[in-house]
């Protein structure tokens, strides 16, 4: 009898075994899936036959429900069941290799080990992934029939088979611990060591720089991210319909890895901690030093920075931490201190590691690259270097702009950057007493790098003023903090976002725009003007434009992920562009009567023109506040000089459909999904805020109200 011959024999005989384990999967996938779904259906149903809701009520409940569902099979906490289940069928498929006798029984029978670990990995995937599709294929019919949505089974099929492929990339780092190991406990280890220990490092080497350098940048580490020290943590962050084919590509190849071990793998090892001794030493100090500098680390901080803590925490996680990976690898206490040698190399290590980091042995504070080394500085925001136009609505930190595909422009005047950045270094040996601000930019270096660096310094300092000032004037800093400045042409812009205010605003899409050149330069060319100026002649910022060079997924409530750009009121021409594009601000509706609310509800009606004039001049728009089911606007006033509050409402008139809703896409390429939205659209009313300015307050408003 051949392999060949044997082989789906043997699947089928290894399922009979295993079925423990199909039955556990069976179980979860029916409640998980189909009770859980069947029950909420039934429920939702009862909800729409009420005599409560309208026929558009239900539809957009349905639509919720739905969506509901949806979100649910493409959940994280799927993504970590199956996690579970594949530390469960990938332990519990190669359990023989544990019990020296059960391998020597497997390692006897006439079928080449090839064909044994996969027929094995195979019924893995089939424990797993049947159940789990037959139930959720349940489930999404059942929510389509009672929704209405033929593509419910389609896309729950879609993504059953996008998560097994984080599966497949779960189950064979667990195989690949098997492999390495001989018993079930070290097997578990191996496992949590594999998906745990990268982000574990990674969060250690951040929390050093953080306490011990004074001039780290958060968030500099591009060129080691998280998601991808792990595979676990790579599976739950990324989105699956992005990553089903680096899943597939690495889980293949892990399982590639892991056949390979198993055919060298000695059957003696079983019950042993390691399948191979050679790997033992470097996998142990790999732990213990980590365990060390973060032992060092805890006592550090604890103790409010001593030092000698410090080393205490430091030698303890060294002894602690190889005591006990000695006693897992040996299964004798005993053994406490086997291999004082490897004992020692780590205490040295680990004390190297810890004062590069305490002394900055490395001079990472000190780092200032030569003039040939680097294109260019980009700044990030500081007090220091903001003019008096820039609107709190305005944030840089000069990355490339994601709105626009042009990387933002660099500030290079050499000699500048290196004055500023001895200036920088030379305020590291200032007193804490004089440090009241910092300046942070990153180095763009010519071989692609960008290094990061945040400075305290003294911003009274003659000399730094000096420096900042000759920066501040520079047409490269306004070009940095505005990118819409670099823009030539619109070419690359597919749609406009105008957003009327701050938090829940009124909001447009504006895909394929007209006049959208026009706006462009129009807006440049008022923007220039009042950086040059530095001014903004009391004006407000009304509007904000978001120029995307991509469209968005859908349209929604919630303003992209983009740069936005501040309209005020003094732009003149650029608001007279966007009204011809169908957009004014809202505060620009016309005022049919005020209403002064004050003394806990009492209530003084303005509907005097001139009254009304005064009372909104000697008030600035602030932001979007609320939600009225009417045309009242809110303004909050401000105190009089008896500390009475005030709050003003502003009935406006009726507003054209474009300005009754969240947000509008004028072509309706990109539908809004009102079903993902939290509040009701019918007949609301977008509420924006005004505040007094300081001492503004109309005479004869005070007047009126302490009469």
């Amino acid at each position: 009898m051949t392999s060949n011959r044997l082989f789906f024999k043997w699947m089928k005989e290894d399922l009979k075994k295993r079925v423990s384990s199909l039955a556990i999967v069976s179980l979860l996938s029916f409640f998980g899936f189909l009770v859980t779904w069947l029950l909420l259906t039934s429920m939702s149903v009862r909800e729409w036959k009420s005599e409560n809701w309208t026929a558009m009520d239900i539809v957009q409940l349905k639509g919720e429900f739905y969506s509901s569902f949806l979100k649910y099979v493409r959940s994280p906490l799927i993504i970590f069941s199956l996690a579970m289940l594949g530390v469960l069928v990938g332990v519990s498929g190669f359990a023989y290799l544990f019990s020296k006798k059960k391998t020597d029984f497997y390692h006897s029978l006439p079928i080449k080990r090839g064909f044994l670990y996969g027929a094995i990995v195979l019924d893995s995937m089939i424990i797993v992934g049947l159940p789990y599709l037959v139930f959720s294929s349940l489930a999404s019919l059942i929510v389509g029939a009672a929704t209405g949505e033929r593509g419910a089974l389609i896309l729950t099929i879609a993504s059953w088979a996008g998560n097994m492929t984080a599966f497949l990339l779960l189950y064979a780092t667990v195989v690949l611990a098997v492999m390495l190991t001989g018993n079930w406990l070290v097997s578990l280890l191996a496992v949590a060591t594999f998906w745990i220990y990268g982000p574990m490092v990674y969060i250690l080497r951040e929390s050093y720089e953080k306490i011990f350098f004074r001039t780290i940048l958060y968030n500099v580490h591009q060129d080691i991210l998280p998601e991808w020290l792990s595979p676990l943590v790579f599976v739950l962050m990324k989105r699956i319909g992005q990553t089903k084919w680096i899943n597939l590509g690495i889980g293949v190849l892990l399982l590639v890895v892991s056949g390979f071990l198993y055919r060298l793998r000695r059957s003696e090892v079983a019950g042993s901690a390691m399948s191979f001794t050679k790997t033992m030493a470097a996998i142990k100090l790999c732990i213990v030093i980590p365990s060390a500098l973060l032992g060092a680390l805890g006592f550090y901080v604890i103790s409010d920075n001593t030092l000698i803590w410090a080393v205490f925490g430091l030698i303890c996680g060294v002894v602690i931490s190889h005591a006990v990976i000695e006693i897992i690898y040996h299964a004798d206490f005993r053994k406490l201190f086997a291999h004082k040698m490897h004992m020692v190399m780590a205490l040295i290590t680990s004390l190297l590691i810890f004062f590069s980091y305490k002394q900055d042995f490395l001079g990472h504070d000190r780092y200032i690259p030569k003039e040939g080394e680097f294109l260019g500085v980009n700044f990030v925001q500081s007090d220091i270097l903001q003019n008096s136009i820039d609107s709190y609505r305005m944030w840089w930190d000069y990355k490339e702009d994601a709105t626009i595909k042009e990387p933002s422009s660099l500030y290079t005047d050499k000699s500048v950057i290196e004055k500023l950045a001895k200036k920088a270094v030379d305020s590291l040996k200032l007193p804490q007493s004089e440090i009241n601000d910092r300046i942070e930019f990153y180095y763009y270096l010519k071989n692609g790098k960008r290094v990061g660096r945040s400075y305290p310094v003294n911003k009274d300092d003659k000399e730094l003023q000096e420096i900042i000032a000759k920066i501040k004037k520079s047409d490269e800093l306004k070009k940095m903090k505005y990118p819409v400045l670099n823009m030539k042409t619109v070419d690359n812009v597919k749609a406009l976002y105008c957003s009327l205010g701050d938090n829940d605003g009124l909001s447009y899409m504006i895909l394929k725009p007209q006049n959208l050149q026009k706006l462009l330069e129009t807006y440049q060319k008022e923007l220039s003007n009042a950086i040059q100026a530095e001014q903004i002649d009391g004006g407000e910022d009304v509007i904000h434009l978001s120029f995307l060079s991509e469209i968005p997924e859908r349209v929604s409530k919630e303003q992209p992920d983009a740069m936005s750009y501040p309209v005020y009121s003094s732009f003149k021409e650029t608001l007279a562009v966007l009204k011809e594009m169908g957009i004014e601000p809202i505060t620009q509706a016309p005022i049919e009567k005020i209403t002064i609310e004050y003394d806990d509800g009492k209530q003084l009606d303005i509907v005097d023109k001139d009254q009304q004039k005064a009372i909104i001049e000697a008030s600035k728009f602030v932001g979007l506040h609320a939600i009225y089911s009417d045309n009242r606007y809110h303004y909050y006033a401000g105190e009089t000089k008896e500390s009475k509050n005030l709050t003003i409402y502003v009935t406006t008139r009726e507003l054209n459909d474009r300005q009754q809703g969240w947000t509008y896409c004028f072509d309706k390429v990109v539908p809004y999904n009102s079903n993902e939205d939290e509040h009701q659209l019918s007949g609301y009313r977008s509420i924006y805020e005004r505040e007094f300015l300081d001492g503004k307050v109309p005479e004869f408003v005070q007047n009126l109200v302490n009469n």
